[in-house]
């Protein structure tokens, strides 16, 4: 991944480039905003060009294993969404109340789905969730937000199997 994304010093520079070009765009909306352009731009072409040079991988087979949220936008690299096929009861969220959650237990659409940013699949020989964030220069509640999203894999995880 390093020598996919520019040095440190650049790429909140080249992050806002993008997603300033992206918004006056119609077609890279996927790219309008600084985790898009993080994980479109960057990592999504360099996690297929790594899976594509695997034992008994290709580009095609590797775009086959690729799941992103942006794949009709990126079908170079992905085939399809990491979404999870199945409704889950409880949400992505921490400290949701008790009374949050039954709330929408009872509402007209008391299950959600789940979905990561990017997951390998068969026949990559790797099953792996991504779920990436950029935090901008200077930003201070990255730490919580980071920490708070480490409960993620529980709700994401089932999709690969």
């Amino acid at each position: 991944m390093n020598e996919a994304l520019p040095g440190p010093g650049e790429v909140a520079t080249r992050i806002s480039e993008i997603v300033r070009t992206s918004k006056a765009s119609r077609t890279d909306l996927h790219k309008s905003f600084s985790e898009g352009a993080l994980l479109n731009h960057y990592l999504l072409p360099a996690i297929h060009h790594f899976v594509s040079q695997l034992d008994g991988m290709d580009p095609d087979r590797a775009r086959e294993s690729l799941l992103s949220e942006s794949y009709r936008a990126m079908p170079a690299y992905a085939s399809g969404t990491p979404a999870r096929v199945s409704r889950h009861p409880f949400e992505k969220v921490i400290g949701a109340s008790a009374q949050s959650v039954v709330r929408r237990w009872k509402s007209v659409n008391p299950t959600v789905k789940s979905c990561p940013d990017l997951a390998l699949r068969t026949p990559c020989p790797y099953r792996t969730v991504f779920e990436g964030k950029y935090f901008s220069p200077g930003r201070t509640d990255s730490g919580r937000d980071c920490v708070g999203d480490q409960h993620l894999p529980s709700f994401l995880l089932p999709r690969l199997g």
